[in-house]
């Protein structure tokens, strides 16, 4: 028996919940039907029948809301609510609390993948950090590719999900981009980078909040390493490694963290190399959307709580107080003497082990 007490409960819950961040939705959502539960945004769909669906094969005989995003919240489907009179359940409406005017100078944070190796494991992991900054509220999220082979972009074009976000900008029009998406009230943007270093990846750089490089442990792209950090010191901005794509117990997953700390900070969480990662990411999933019990969403979850935590600690950067960009060729080129580059100080004592400065 229905206990519709308790269904009209978590219909009025998951209503109120979605009004707190409809002012944002509005700009991001709008007309998308929100899967809720328990006060929570699960998934949003393209298609009322497809939430529907979708809540029952997750939550079956638990109540669940299909709410679709419009200037006043409509309910469409609340699982095991009561029927009205001829056996259709009857929309709820409530009304949607008062949506700011965004504000003039509103950037979003900037996170910015960037390695100079290519092969480091760089799209997968903003892509899987992007999803899961979206999955535990702290969006709206957006992505965007400047590498040119678009590998960023294949994944998110074969996504059945709308979220995060995606957006299509040449690095040029960079400023302006942002600065547009803040209005509408993106709160995170991710990019990733092309795996090379050119003046491109300076550009972007110099809008980042926070640079995450991600590196294989191993010495060749240790030694590729330098060139991304000197664009990133350069631009003073701050970094943090990702040991990537590690072997299990391995004990050069150890000495590349220690030799990474040398020259910035590592992130405590180490993504091992697993099938769920590649199969993912064909099908424009991540593994938390895979199996969310899985170790690599596991670890994932816990890369993006710390890269919270820094960002939370970080002053921001905005773009007009961006550092001047150095061209790699020209007359302004820069010549920066750093005496022992990251790959000749490697070579300069055994691999992993501690020098002082």
């Amino acid at each position: 028996m229905i206990d519709t007490h308790a269904s009209e409960t978590a219909t009025h819950q998951n209503i109120t919940a979605l009004n707190e961040i409809l002012p944002d939705l509005l700009k991001t959502h709008f007309g998308m039907f929100a899967l809720m539960h328990d006060g929570e945004v699960v998934q949003f769909c393209r298609s009322s029948q497809d939430a529907t669906g979708r809540g029952k094969e997750a939550f079956g005989e638990d109540d669940f809301s299909v709410l679709e995003v419009r200037d006043h919240v409509i309910a469409l489907d609340t699982g095991n609510t009561s029927e009205t009179e001829g056996g259709e359940q009857k929309p709820y409406r409530t009304t949607a609390p008062y949506c700011p005017a965004p504000t003039e100078n509103s950037f979003p944070l900037v996170v910015v993948f960037a390695s100079q190796k290519g092969g480091a494991g760089k799209t997968t992991l903003c892509g899987n950090v992007a999803v899961q900054a979206d999955l535990t509220g702290e969006g709206p999220v957006a992505l965007i590719d400047t590498d040119p082979q678009g590998s960023l972009t294949a994944w998110w074009n074969a996504r059945e999900s709308e979220s995060p976000l995606f957006v299509k900008t040449h690095f040029s029009n960079m400023e302006a981009g942002l600065k547009t998406l803040g209005e509408q009230g993106i709160k995170i943007v991710f990019i990733d980078t092309p795996p090379a270093v050119t003046d491109t990846i300076r550009e972007v750089v110099g809008f980042a909040d926070l640079v995450v490089i991600p590196t294989r442990p191993s010495p060749h792209d240790l030694r590729a390493v330098g060139a991304t950090i000197d664009i990133i010191e350069d631009q003073e901005k701050p970094l943090i490694f990702v040991v990537n794509a590690a072997t299990t117990r391995a004990r050069i997953t150890g000495e590349t963290a220690v030799a990474l700390s040398q020259h910035g900070t590592v992130a405590p969480v180490t993504v091992h190399q697993r099938i769920d990662f590649a199969t993912s990411m064909i099908d424009g999933k991540t593994v938390m959307e895979m199996n969310k019990e899985s170790r690599s969403a596991q670890e994932v979850a816990d890369l993006w709580d710390y890269i919270l935590t820094r960002l939370d600690k970080i002053e921001r950067h905005r773009p007009d107080r961006r550092m001047k960009i150095v061209p790699f060729q020209g007359a302004e080129q820069r010549e920066i003497d750093r005496g022992r580059g990251f790959g000749r100080r490697l070579a300069a004592r055994p691999f992993g082990k501690r020098s002082s400065l």
